[in-house]
Parts: structure tokens; sequence; C-alpha cells
């Protein structure tokens, strides 16, 4: 009795594993996602996902590290409320764990006024602005050296 029923049962089975596996896939929108993996280098969907000069601005720091050829980090200030940014320099670096940086170059991320506009106010976060000039600007994204 339990053998007659087999196919059927099988049928059935095979059926709504399939049933499953379509709803899986839709359900997590696995077809986009391949589609965005592939279509896009990892560069682009690291500013889609990250901001060029918003939230942890993946792109501007990206763009300052191959254009300035960075070897060491500098100190990166955020102005939004995001974990720290140091994770975009893709590097195991004990001086980031110990708040050693390079102090040559800051980099002052949505930041909304101008870093030289107020004479009164010219430090931020513990260091003077005024020891630095604008190497770069994006929007509010600013790369400052030392002068």
């Amino acid at each position: 009795m339990l053998f007659k029923n087999y196919k059927k049962n099988t049928k059935l089975f095979y059926i709504v594993i399939l049933f499953f596996i379509i709803f899986f896939l839709n359900n997590y929108q696995i077809y986009k996602k391949t589609f965005f993996l592939l279509s896009r280098d990892y560069e682009k969907r690291m500013v889609d996902e990250h901001g060029y000069c918003s939230r942890e601005s993946f792109g501007f720091i990206n763009y300052v590290i191959k254009k300035h050829n960075l070897n060491k980090t500098p100190r990166v200030i955020n102005f939004e409320k995001v974990p720290n940014n140091y994770w975009a320099f893709f590097r195991f670096d004990t001086n980031i764990d110990n708040n050693k940086f390079d102090s040559k170059y800051l980099i002052l991320l949505n930041y909304t006024e101008n870093p030289f506009s107020n004479k009164a106010n010219n430090k931020i976060n513990n260091i003077n602005v005024y020891d630095y000039e604008v190497l770069e600007k994006n929007k509010n994204c600013y790369l400052l050296g030392v002068k």
C-alpha cells in the first residue's frame, strides 16, 4: 500500500521543495542582488552603499587615498553619527587601535561649515585647523594637509 502512493508522494515532495526554493529566492531578492553584484564593480557598490561625501564617505576617502598616495592612515573626523571610518582604509593597522595617526593629513567628513571661516573657533576636536591647508574639497568633505 505504501509503495502504490510512492510516485504521488515524490511528486508532491518535489513540488513543495520547488515552491519553497522559489519563495526563498523571491523573498530575499536573490535575482536583484545577483544582478547588481555582477553588473557593478566593487567601488561603485561601496559608494552606493556608504556614500561618496555623505554617511561614511567611502568614495571620498578612496579617492583621496589613491590621488595622494596615502601610505599612513590620517586622522578622520566624521561629523555624522556613524561608526568610525577607518575600516575604509583596508588596513589592519595597530596604530589605529592606539590612536596614532599621520599628523600631516586630516580628513573632515560631513562638515557643514568652512573650517577656516571663524577665526575665534579654530579648533576641531582639539586640532588647530590653521596649521593645515585645504588640499581637496568635495561638497562637505575636506582633505587638509600641513602647511
